[in-house]
């Protein structure tokens, strides 16, 4: 079944549909006991039904994300059965993405290491329990209107003792912030990983592109493996050298 807009589910109003994509649907609701906004999230009826193994990765979402406690990490609330459906309930974080805000150009540089430092506290937390984000991009970096980041999209974050439930070899995250171990076809990856992601998303904050760009993805994960790109301050010079190393 899916949710009616309007109605009350164990103690949840659902107000409107923030996202929908073909493996699940995430709501605004509102909690009718703190009155608190929140976003709730719940597979696609048919994944449910059909595909276990994406269940079995949203259960470890659930579980991954309920031992985070950080101010740069979206909040988790409640992972639930409801309604017969298994939902994951976080906080609602308003503002735009990384990625949305790129969109009118590279930040100044100040404001880009700022956002840097907030994301590296969060992946800190994380790395600490053990956890690898692997999906680190603008898209999973959330600006709020008081200026705090915070981290988002622990669909394919793992620890050490998750199961394996992706094949080796295979592609995950997006090929722009893909780190060359996982293109390599290395079935471990570590919190390294994540911070080579996020220095493709330092390049892009200051540049406006990433450094590696085109439309055949074999080309694209070759460059990861075999190109060094250059750096920032070469291609914008009022950007300080100080800057290249850290990228």
């Amino acid at each position: 079944m899916s949710f009616e807009l309007g109605h009350i589910y164990s103690g949840y109003e659902f107000l409107d549909i923030v996202q929908r994509s073909k493996t699940e649907i995430a709501y605004r609701v509102r909690n009718t006991l703190t009155q608190q906004l929140e976003l709730l999230r719940v597979l696609a009826h048919g994944i449910q039904l059909e595909d276990q193994q994406q269940v079995e990765r949203f259960m470890r979402e659930m579980k991954v994300h309920a031992s985070l406690v950080h101010p740069n990490v979206v909040m988790f609330r409640n992972a639930m059965e409801l309604e017969r459906q298994l939902v994951l309930i976080t906080e609602l974080v308003e503002g735009p993405t990384l990625a949305e805000r790129l969109t009118l150009g590279p930040l100044p540089w100040r404001e880009a290491v700022g956002i840097t430092r907030q994301a590296l506290a969060g992946l800190a937390c994380a790395h600490g329990l053990g956890i690898v984000h692997r999906n680190i991009t603008p898209q999973h970096l959330t600006l709020t209107p008081s200026g705090v980041v915070k981290i988002s999209g622990f669909e394919m974050a793992k620890t050490a003792a998750s199961p394996q439930l992706t094949q080796i070899g295979t592609v995950v995250g997006s090929l722009k912030y893909i780190p060359p171990e996982q293109v390599k076809g290395s079935g471990t990856l570590d919190p390294r990983s994540d911070l080579y992601s996020l220095g493709i998303v330092l390049y892009e904050t200051l540049l406006g592109r990433t450094p590696f760009e085109s439309k055949i993805q074999f080309e694209l994960m070759l460059a990861h493996v075999s190109e060094i790109p250059k750096p920032p301050s070469e291609v914008n010079p009022e950007l300080p050298k100080a800057l290249d190393a850290v990228v």
